[in-house]
């Protein structure tokens, strides 16, 4: 089983409006599940419910905190984030931990970065290769309606050809 948890504004599973969506391989035309250690939860927190509690939800309200005051709320309403919430300060406080932080960071941007860079190259090539096949294919209409036009002034098929080799 792995979870994802995804802590954006914009929705990722634009299919629905759960926060917790659990995905499963499964067999393609008897449509049974492989095995129950093979399926993704995906929980997006950008759609937990306002007015939703409970346990997990707290963790899950921990984990999408963006300042400390919402963490000392949560603490308030379940005490037992409290050793959590202190873990975090204490990594946080450590130049160490925080420096090792910055540079898996920057590991990420960098990567992503590479990722978006490959994908716009791949995309122009693309364009441009559809832009050429666009060319041909109106460089072969135009020699089709040439070829047509001629046809319909009553030349043979021998003039035709001689013709459009000269015109190219």
């Amino acid at each position: 089983m792995v979870f994802i948890l995804i802590a954006t504004t914009d929705p990722v599973l634009k299919n629905t409006a759960k926060y917790h969506s659990e995905f499963a391989m499964m067999e393609k035309s008897e449509h049974y599940v492989l095995h129950d250690l093979r399926t993704l939860h995906i929980i997006e927190l950008s759609k937990l419910p306002p007015q939703s509690s409970g346990r997990l939800v707290s963790w899950l309200r921990f984990i999408s905190a963006q300042r400390k005051e919402e963490l000392m709320e949560l603490v308030k309403e379940n005490p037992e984030l409290k050793y959590a919430c202190n873990a975090l300060e204490e990594v946080n406080s450590t130049a160490e931990v925080r420096a090792l932080y910055e540079v898996d960071l920057k590991r990420w941007r960098d990567e992503r970065d590479r990722t978006d860079y490959a994908v716009q190259k791949a995309v122009t090539a693309e364009r441009k290769k559809t832009e050429a096949e666009r060319k041909k294919a109106e460089a072969a209409q135009k020699k089709v309606e040439k070829t047509l036009a001629l046809v319909e002034q009553g030349y043979s098929s021998d003039q035709i050809r001689t013709m459009l080799r000269k015109k190219g």
